[in-house]
């Protein structure tokens, strides 16, 4: 990122890269965009591809159900399953909307997708809140090398009930969330590292 934005050269006297060379600032720095915005749909077409089961029946019965900053306050707090792909500048009030449906429909599942910048204001919270939560490292099939940060996934799946226990169960509890969050990392790791 400091090579493209020109930021880097500038201590050789190099003037003619990136912001230097008159380029828009903020562009080095998508803050502003989603995950959409920033590489268009593969990882759209990537989260519906791991979603649907081998007869093309989608999990859990339901289709994935892709918010925009509108539905964020409205249609992402009902039963269904949201994803939430806010840009990394909105995500602290995505995560705080997600909390208050949370606490509203116990029977949804969320997963948010955002890119790995600003965290110290959202990483925390979605993190108390996530079942599974893993990375999509730069250079991936989905997420190339242009985007110079990982993707962070997380997965919330519905509070479900665990008999002769006083409160609600998360699946976070369970050690195969924690495997699975194991598993997926490592299986990105070794597809990053097969390429050629």
């Amino acid at each position: 990122r400091m090579k493209e934005s020109g930021i880097d050269g500038l201590s050789r006297g190099d003037m003619l890269e990136g912001m230097l060379k008159g380029e828009e600032p903020l562009q080095f720095l998508p803050i502003n965009k989603n995950v959409w915005e920033r590489g268009g749909d593969l990882v759209k077409e990537w989260l519906i591809e791991c979603w649907t089961l081998d007869g093309g029946e989608p999990w859990g019965g339901k289709p994935l159900t892709f918010l925009n900053p509108e539905g964020w306050f409205r249609e992402g707090h009902g039963k269904g399953i949201y994803v939430w792909a806010p840009p990394p500048a909105a995500a602290a009030v995505a995560v705080e909307m997600f909390a208050e449906a949370r606490l509203k429909r116990t029977e949804g599942t969320h997963i948010f997708v955002v890119p790995r910048l600003m965290t110290h204001m959202w990483r925390k919270q979605l993190g108390k809140d996530a079942d599974l939560m893993f990375d999509i490292p730069v250079g991936s099939a989905m997420w190339p090398l242009s985007q110079h940060e990982p993707l962070i996934v997380a997965i919330i799946f519905p509070f479900s009930h665990k008999p002769r226990y006083r409160g609600p169960w998360l699946v976070r509890e369970a050690g195969f969330a924690a495997s699975a969050g194991r598993l997926l990392k490592q299986e990105f790791t070794s597809a990053l590292e097969k390429r050629p």
